[in-house]
């Protein structure tokens, strides 16, 4: 489903999350639904069971974020794992394509986009400009509702928000 099942941040979460959600976490329990996929946050997260809900959710990411996140998902016999890859273009490069500094530097090209998206959202004209991580920094600064945000959205170490197994 599009919208998310759980508030998966704290400062950003209204309109994200289906506004029957406490019905549709009911029929999960009912139902015993174990797992769930959502994007609408566009940021990798996952988030175990809730309460007497028994549904792990997984947010995807957009592949259009900046390192082109996609889930592998493997069905087994008595569970089922998710894993989170990126997607490196430049092995798939011509030679006259990786000429091209967009092209050779797609992650950071979309990194950089987005930053420059959110500061836009935000009306600061002057983020605008940067495209750096001098400009997150001053992102948090001035709107610290958004530092969790952040991290979820650019934090793409080997965490346990990457990868999850589920038995069923």
């Amino acid at each position: 489903m599009h919208h998310n099942l759980y508030a998966h941040n704290p400062a950003v979460n209204k309109g994200y999350v289906v506004d029957d959600a406490v019905e549709l976490r009911r029929l999960c329990s009912r139902y015993n639904v174990k797992l769930a996929f959502t994007r609408h946050i566009n940021a990798q997260n996952i988030m175990d069971p809730q309460e007497t809900t028994p549904t792990t959710e997984v947010v995807t990411s957009s592949f259009c974020s900046n390192d082109q996140g996609y889930g592998v998902v493997r069905v087994h016999s008595r569970h089922i794992t998710y894993v989170r890859r990126n997607f490196d273009m430049t092995r798939y490069l011509t030679d006259q394509e990786k000429e091209n500094y967009t092209l050779e530097h797609f992650h950071k090209y979309l990194k950089d986009l987005q930053l420059g998206s959110i500061s836009a959202d935000m009306m600061q004209s002057e983020l605008n400009k940067i495209h750096s991580s001098q400009a997150h920094q001053v992102l948090i600064k001035h709107h610290p509702e958004y530092r969790l945000y952040l991290e979820i959205l650019y934090d793409t170490t080997s965490h346990s928000n990457l990868q999850v197994k589920i038995r069923y």
